[in-house]
This record gives structure tokens, C-alpha cells and sequence, in this order.
């Protein structure tokens, strides 16, 4: 209860005073209504504003931030505007900091980028000399000549008309063919170059190994020159295509039947699915230790191995020279990856200790502009808040630092993160259905993971069966999410007309909206009814506030009205007995004054002050009661 409310209890009249009291107690029932409503507003004000406009907001100053010009810095710290503003709005200095633990799509990106840095230093241009088999391209034909036996034309794979020549010194004379356009040539049905650029990245690869890869059976078509010599680094559908292009512009063209298409499509599909899993099976190999060392490599080995002793190496000695190349490829290859899990870590607790700064900042400068820069720390002037504010976030930091418990907890989550990213390194090195299947295993152990502390954790006992499955599903949905960003990646990737340095940008910006629009959904349908819960929880604090709020008004209230009352009484015995002891008296005049006091008392104008003044005024007085 306020001054004004008590002041109005105590200057009330006997009469007016009932009709104050019940004013002021309808007051207090619109008041409750009120809030119910102010709370179910600011509800939904902050369900739009963490599940829509913050994630927005953030999504778009993180694709910003994406761009080729700002290097990526953010995502190699592990850090997103989402989960900075998110971390540091929900801060206060009972919390503990938390080592970053980055979603998949971030690791993806972030091995992305470790595989690119790799690619140009290890493996930095397409040389088309050192991916070309030409023995193993003669062999297939030769092998295709003799299973045409000894009749003249022998049949191009691709539109299965016996109409090409095995060599041009013996072409078919029933055909004018001076360029030799229908000469049997070996065509890679997946263009060396397209092999090259699936696995450039490709750290668990040799360049032998993308030699053999690429160089099988599998891969190799017999065809004529008329279709080989244009088709060059293009696959067979991109071949398709070109010639429909060339058609339409007027342009000289290879007619190919639907057939014909159908058929070269087939071959593509089918080379392509062998030679993704030849890469699976060989990177396997390689982390196993049964790999192949290149060519040059073993024969200089080899080379090594003999002259130490001396003489020729027997079959069990070249085996020996051979296991152990295969040894030393698998550590370099373990080596190379664990070298850059171990920097990626790094980068993620540097990005940890970036938000350990920043959380406790974002706090002082909110609380400053909410409360008051010296209002909220109870200073008398600027320089001592000043000094209050920096203290505390210096003590802040330096508990975190010097916390053993914090630090161990901290150094288990940097080792998770170096788990998690030689992983996600090994994940990179497979392609097709393989890299699908570790990745949803990967991603399941995570989820598992996240919410074994939900389910069980120390943190589990404070929460409702409902937040847990709140929680849970939210797990889900954040990992269904990272899911969908990573083949948004791969599928921007496809999209030539995108310019390389705007796809991050723009995998992010979909990524997030895509983040956006999930958790959003997942807060509207609120599955467990979990705001529900919130929102009377909430209420239910607002009236506790209130029920403690109400008794002390009460009790102010009680105070102030037998205040009022005890001395409205006194007043009116006081008038009463001046008034009897007055017409005992017969002084009429007094009689008069006590009561026009009491009609003062009672809170009438009855229109006059004293006799004199009556006498005046009688005659304009209002009569009726």
C-alpha cells in the first residue's frame, strides 16, 4: 500500500470511507488480471524474440561474417553469434563456464576448411599425367580387340554398334573416315579430372591410390574418337547435355539416340557407385595398415632394402619392405589427422576463453543500462561502480582459471572436442553411402552423449519429466539440423552458378533459417507442454510475490483504517456530547456550530459557515435533501 493510498483512508469521512475500501479492493482484482495478462504477453514477446527474430538476426550476421573476407575465423573458434548472444544473455556469475562442444555442421565446415589448407599444400593442381594409366587403358582395349576375335569392326560400348576399328592403320574402307572418328579408343567413363576433384581433399589417399582408384575396369569405356576426342573431362551426361546445346546453337554435334543416352547414363551411375566404394575399401586399408605405397616410393624402398644387403630381396623380404610402408602411410595419415584435430581443439578453447571474457562483460553493461550503471552495484559515484563492475568480472575469470574443478571439466571437454574432430577428420575421408552411415553413428554417439546428463545428471533432479523431454527433443532437432546444413553444403556445392567465395555464406544463411524455422515449430507445438509449465510457474512466483506484497498492505491497510476509525470515533463522541451538553443548555447558537461541525464531519456542505452567513444565504440555499 502507497502514501497516497493510506492518505486517502485517513482523510476520508465516516461515510465516504466504505466506498474507498471497496475501491481500493476492486483495484487489487483488475491489478491480478492484469498481470496474468502482462505475464502471457511477455511470454509470447519472448517465445517470438529467442525462437524467431534473435535467430534471424544472428543467422544473417553469421553468414556476413562467413565471407571469404573475414577468413572464417569465427567458425575455426568455434564460435556463432547465435550461441555468443544466447550464452550471454543466460549469464550470471553463479554459472559455470563450459568448453565449447561445436555442433556437426561447424565440425564439417571447420574440416572442410582443415582438408582445403591440406589439399593446397599437399596436393594443389590436377596433373593429368601423373592420374593416367596409359598401360592399364591398353590392356582393357587389347583385351576388348581379342574378345571381338577377328572380325574388322568390333563394338563401341557406349551405343553399342559394332562400328569402331581396333587400330588406324587397318580401318574399315567401306567407310570414309579420314579423321578416324571411328578409331577404338579408351575413355575414362568418370573423367580422370572429376576423380581428382572427389578426392583432392582427401587425406587418406595417396596420389597412387587415386591412380588405381581411377584407372580400373570399371571406369574404362571403348568408344569411338568421334565421341572421346570432344567428351574430354566431361562425364557422360555432361557429354549429353553439351551436344543438346550444340543442336540448338547449330552447331556440328553427335547425334545420340535415347538409347545411346539411356545406355551412357547407366555407365556413368555405375562406375561411379564402384569407384566410391573402391575409395572406402582402399582408405580403410590405409587406417589399417594394409594400404599400398606408391610406385615410386616402394621402388626406392625396395632399392634401399638391397643395397643394405647386399644382394636381390627374396618374396618374403619384399613382403617385409612392404608391410612396413603400409605401416608408415597409416601413421602419416593418423599423425596428419590427430595434428589437425589437435589445432582445431585449440581454436575451440581459445574460442572458450574469448566467451569466458565476454559473458561476464555482456552482463556488467547490461545490468549498467537495466539498473543503472551505479544504481545496480550500490555506488555512490561512477569510479567506485566502475571499480565494483571490473572486480567482479576479474574474480569471475580468475575462479574459472584457477578452479581445479572447473579446469578438469574443462580439459575433459577439450579432449571430447579432439575425439570428436579426429572423427569427423576420418568421416571426411570416405565418401557415398559409407560417409552417410559413420556419420549418422557419429551423430547418434553425440546425441547420446548430450543427453545422458538430461536424463541423469546432476542438473536431472531439478528438472520435470516434461523439460526432459523438451530437452531431449530439442537434442533431436539440433542434430537433425546440423544434418540438414551439412547437405545443404553438399548440395550448394553442385550449384556451379554460385560463386565458390558466397557458398559458405550462403550454406550458413539457409542452415540458420533452416535452425530458425525448426526450433520455432518445436516451441509452437511445445510437445510436453513445458512454456505451459513455465508460464505457471511463473505465474505462480508473480503471486507468491504478490500474496507477501498483499500481506503486508494488508496489514498496512488494517493499521491505517483503525487508525481512521479509532479517531473518527473519538471526533464523533467529541461532537455528540458538545452537541447534547449544548441543547441541554438551550444555547441554541452553539447548537448551530456543532452542527454544522458534524455535517463537516460527515462529509455534507451543507452550504454556509455560521449563522451571519445563513442568514445571508438562506434564501439561495438548496432546500431539498
Amino acid at each position: 500500500m502507497n502514501a497516497d493510498q493510506i492518505n486517502r483512508i485517513k482523510t476520508a469521512s465516516p461515510l465516504a470511507l466504505p466506498q474507498v475500501l471497496i475501491d481500493m479492493e476492486l483495484y487489487d482484482k483488475q491489478r491480478a488480471k492484469d498481470l496474468f495478462n502482462e505475464v502471457n504477453e511477455k511470454f509470447d514477446r519472448e517465445s517470438m524474440e529467442t525462437n524467431v527474430i534473435m535467430p534471424v538476426f544472428t543467422t544473417i550476421t553469421d553468414a556476413i561474417l562467413d565471407l571469404k573476407c573475414f577468413r572464417g575465423l569465427t567458425k575455426k573458434l568455434g564460435l556463432t553469434s547465435n550461441r555468443v548472444i544466447g550464452e550471454c544473455r543466460d549469464f550470471n556469475y553463479d554459472g559455470k563456464i563450459s568448453m565449447l562442444l561445436p555442433d556437426s555442421f561447424a565440425e564439417n565446415r571447420n574440416q572442410q576448411e582443415i582438408q582445403r589448407e591440406w589439399a593446397q599444400d599437399k596436393r594443389s593442381e590436377y596433373i593429368r599425367s601423373q592420374y593416367e594409366n596409359v598401360s592399364a587403358m591398353g590392356r582393357y582395349k587389347k583385351s576388348k580387340v581379342e574378345e571381338n576375335g577377328s572380325r574388322k569392326n568390333m563394338t563401341d560400348e557406349y551405343t553399342k554398334e559394332q562400328n569402331i576399328t581396333a587400330k588406324k592403320d587397318n580401318p574399315d574402307h567401306r567407310r570414309n573416315d579420314p579423321k578416324n572418328e571411328y578409331n577404338a579408343e579408351t575413355d575414362h567413363v568418370v573423367p580422370l579430372k572429376q576423380v581428382f576433384d572427389k578426392v583432392q581433399t582427401n587425406a587418406g589417399l595417396s596420389d597412387g591410390d587415386i591412380k588405381d582408384i581411377a584407372n580400373q575396369d570399371y571406369n574404362f569405356a571403348v568408344t569411338g574418337r568421334r565421341i572421346n576426342n570432344p567428351k574430354r573431362d566431361m562425364s557422360n551426361s555432361e557429354y549429353i547435355k553439351k551436344q543438346d546445346e550444340l543442336k540448338a546453337e547449330g552447331k556440328p554435334y553427335v547425334e545420340l539416340s535415347p538409347e545411346v543416352r539411356a545406355n551412357m547414363i547407366r555407365m556413368e551411375k555405375e562406375a561411379q557407385k564402384q569407384i566410391d566404394k573402391s575409395i572406402n575399401a582402399t582408405v580403410l586399408k590405409n587406417l589399417a595398415g594394409q594400404g599400398k605405397a606408391d610406385r615410386a616410393e616402394r621402388k626406392a624402398a625396395m632399392e634401399k632394402r638391397q643395397q643394405e644387403l647386399g644382394r636381390k630381396l627374396t618374396e618374403a623380404e619384399r613382403k617385409q619392405v612392404d608391410a612396413g610402408l603400409a605401416r608408415q602411410k597409416t601413421a602419416k595419415i593418423h599423425m596428419g589427422n590427430a595434428k589437425a584435430a589437435g589445432n582445431q581443439s585449440l581454436m575451440y578453447a581459445m574460442g572458450s576463453v574469448v566467451l569466458m571474457i565476454l559473458k561476464p562483460l555482456y552482463y556488467e553493461v547490461r545490468d549498467g543500462f537495466v539498473n543503472g550503471f551505479k544504481e545496480g552495484v550500490n555506488a555512490k559515484t561512477y569510479k567506485e561502480a566502475f571499480k565494483i563492475r571490473f572486480a567482479r568480472v576479474k574474480n569471475y575469470i580468475s575462479s574459472q582459471i584457477c578452479n581445479l574443478r572447473n579446469l578438469l571439466g574443462n580439459m575433459m571437454d577439450m579432449l571430447k572436442n579432439f575425439i570428436s574432430a579426429i572423427v569427423e577428420g576420418l568421416i571426411g575421408m570416405f565418401v557415398g553411402i559409407f560417409k552417410k552411415i559413420f556419420r549418422l553413428l557419429k551423430e547418434g554417439v553425440k546425441i547420446f552423449m548430450e543427453a545422458w546428463p538430461v536424463l541423469f545428471g546432476k542438473e536431472s533432479k531439478k528438472m520435470t519429466s516434461a523439460q526432459k523431454g523438451d530437452a531431449i527433443v530439442k537434442i533431436l532437432g539440433g542434430s537433425a539440423v546440423a544434418l540438414c546444413g551439412i547437405g545443404i553444403d553438399m548440395l550448394l556445392e553442385k550449384l556451379s552458378f554460385i560463386p565458390e567465395w558466397l557458398r559458405g555464406a550462403v550454406s550458413t544463411l539457409l542452415t540458420g533459417l533452416a535452425s530458425a524455422l525448426m526450433f520455432y515449430a518445436l516451441d509452437k507445438a511445445d510437445l510436453f507442454n513445458v512454456k505451459a509449465d513455465q508460464r505457471n510457474k511463473r505465474i505462480d512466483e508473480i503471486f507468491d510475490e504478490r500474496i507477501n506484497d498483499i500481506k503486508e498492505k494488508t496489514r498496512n491497510f488494517e493499521e491505517a483504517a483503525t487508525e481512521t476509525l479509532k479517531e473518527q470515533v473519538i471526533q464523533f463522541n467529541s461532537l455528540m456530547s458538545g452537541l447534547k451538553s449544548n441543547l441541554t443548555k438551550g444555547e441554541m447558537l452553539a447548537v448551530d456550530n456543532e452542527l454544522l461541525g458534524l455535517s463537516r464531519y460527515l462529509g455534507f456542505e451543507v452550504g454556509y459557515a455560521n449563522l451571519e452567513d445563513f442568514n445571508k444565504k438562506r434564501n439561495d440555499l438548496n432546500w431539498d435533501l
